[in-house]
């Protein structure tokens, strides 16, 4: 599914919570929801939508989103729609300093070369593509419609190494749902 900003959330929630029940083969078969990095954002709006059925939610390298509050990945979409390609490549260069390619194309190639790189690589073209999409022209869940509180046990595994999903960042979590956090 594809759309942007807050308004198409709950219609893709919707079809997250019946390709879940077409899997399970029951509406009230008990799950457990994994969500990683932007899929966190799916799996707690899922867990928070689907209450008691869900027995836990494992959170793995996401800060916690807040009630009232835009989420982490709309306010990174809004600063990607101020800085372009260029600034979507340098974070996805950030969270994988090892990438020397990626690297050198987002911070060391002059503005031609940036441009040739970007139009010449099918790689970099399509990886430019999918980043626009699921970063850029996103769409995230409404922070008073979507998510709130919930009586499901979350355990989330932060990575110390990065900064937007520290162990106290993730401790916020608590305040989304009714029951234990780990």
């Amino acid at each position: 599914m594809i759309g942007e900003g807050r308004e198409p959330w709950a219609t893709y929630i919707d079809l997250l919570v019946g390709e879940i029940n077409k899997a399970a083969g029951a509406t009230d078969r008990p799950l457990i929801l994994f969500g990683h990095s932007r899929g966190a954002a799916p799996a707690t709006c899922v867990a928070y939508r689907l209450g008691t059925r869900v027995k836990k939610v494992y959170i793995v390298a996401c800060g916690a989103m807040k009630a009232q509050e835009p989420t982490g990945w709309e306010l990174l979409s809004q600063r990607f729609k101020e800085g372009g390609d260029r600034d979507l490549l340098k974070w996805f260069s950030s969270i994988q300093p090892d990438n020397l390619l990626l690297r050198r194309t987002a911070f060391e190639a002059s503005l031609r070369e940036f441009e040739e790189q970007i139009t010449s690589s099918k790689m970099m073209s399509d990886m430019l593509h999918v980043m626009r999409t699921q970063y850029r022209d996103a769409m995230f869940p409404d922070p008073d419609r979507d998510f709130g509180c919930m009586p499901v046990p979350i355990m989330a595994v932060s990575p110390l190494q990065d900064e937007a999903c520290q162990p106290d960042h993730c401790e916020a979590r608590a305040r989304t749902r009714g029951t234990s956090y780990q």
